[in-house]
């Protein structure tokens, strides 16, 4: 039974679809047929306004185009550089160098005779024989000159060169045994000691000594000494000198002392009697390296002689020669 019914229902809405679309096809009919009667009755009713009144002409509404874009605009047209034709400029012909014009040569002379001269006989010049002065007669003063004998003028005697002066002895450098640096004084066993100078200070002459000091004042105050080697075996035994007692009165300060040296071997040092005397004194290898002479000679004794030797010790002692000049 339901099958039935839905057979039924199915076949009743075909048949409605088949009349909708008939009742459509009969109404676009009837349009086209109205549409097709208007237009019929517009074209006779245009037709008798033309014949009563001519129509006015139609107005042109220019429409502007649409813009072009990028794409459909046209590539500008380059014209190609006109080509300048250089027109030949005419020159005016110059004028034909003019012929030289020979000169024509006068038609030659014919050759007249003339008379000969008359013949005459030469004629000689006569120059004047230049006539010399008459001799000048001596006057009382050229006789009275040429007896008396002429005496010699003086002649300026030559200037002799200048002498020159001897020129002063150059101040004789110091001759340094060896350098403090930064050692500071100290106290000392012995109380005499010196040091053999070299052999260029061995000749005859007058000689300096300087010896720097250890302490201001007392505890700084020593001898100036200086000995020989008399018998010649390399260790003094000979005081040949001795200075007074000389203090400073500030640290550091050098002291000079001048002596007549006979010749010989020469030692020189200083001493003293103070035990509590402070003197610069250098001792071992690192202290008295660049030294010169680190032989010291030595006596613990104040008036003893200085046999003792020992190195490496060394001091601050200078000496130089004294010029000729000075002495005395």
């Amino acid at each position: 039974m339901a099958e039935n019914k839905n057979s039924k229902t199915s076949a009743g809405g075909s048949d409605l679809i088949i009349l909708g679309v008939i009742v459509v096809v009969l109404l676009c009919g009837m349009g086209l047929i109205a549409v097709t009667l208007f237009r019929g009755m517009s074209d006779d009713s245009g037709s008798d306004e033309s014949e009563a009144e001519p129509a006015p002409p139609a107005k042109t509404v220019k429409t502007k185009p649409p813009p072009r874009t990028k794409a459909q605009r046209p590539a500008p047209v380059r014209k190609p550089p006109a080509k300048v034709v250089s027109k030949p400029v005419a020159r005016k012909p110059e004028p034909a160098p003019a012929k030289a014009v020979k000169p024509v040569a006068p038609p030659p002379k014919t050759a007249e005779a003339k008379p000969a001269p008359p013949v005459s006989a030469p004629v000689r010049k006569v120059v004047p024989k230049p006539t010399e002065p008459p001799p000048a007669r001596d006057t009382v003063r050229d006789k009275v000159a040429k007896a008396m004998p002429v005496a010699p003028r003086p002649t300026k005697p030559a200037t002799e060169p200048a002498t020159p002066k001897p020129a002063e002895p150059a101040e004789p450098e110091w001759y340094e045994f060896a350098s403090v640096g930064k050692v500071p004084p100290r106290r000392v066993g012995h109380r005499v000691q010196v040091w053999r100078a070299p052999d260029s200070f061995s000749r005859r002459g007058r000689y300096e000594v300087s010896i720097r000091h250890g302490a201001a004042g007392r505890h700084g105050a020593f001898h100036f000494t200086v000995w020989t080697d008399k018998n010649r075996d390399g260790i003094p035994d000979t005081r040949i000198g001795e200075s007074d007692l000389i203090q400073s009165n500030t640290r550091d300060r050098w002291s000079q002392w001048q002596f007549d040296w006979p010749g010989g071997a020469l030692f020189v040092g200083n001493c003293w009697s103070d035990p509590l005397t402070v003197v610069h004194y250098l001792m071992g290898p690192q202290e008295t390296r660049g030294a010169k002479h680190t032989t010291l000679y030595y006596s613990r004794a104040r008036s003893g002689i200085p046999v003792g030797r020992t190195s490496p010790r060394a001091a601050p002692i200078r000496i130089r020669r004294v010029p000729a000049a000075s002495e005395g």
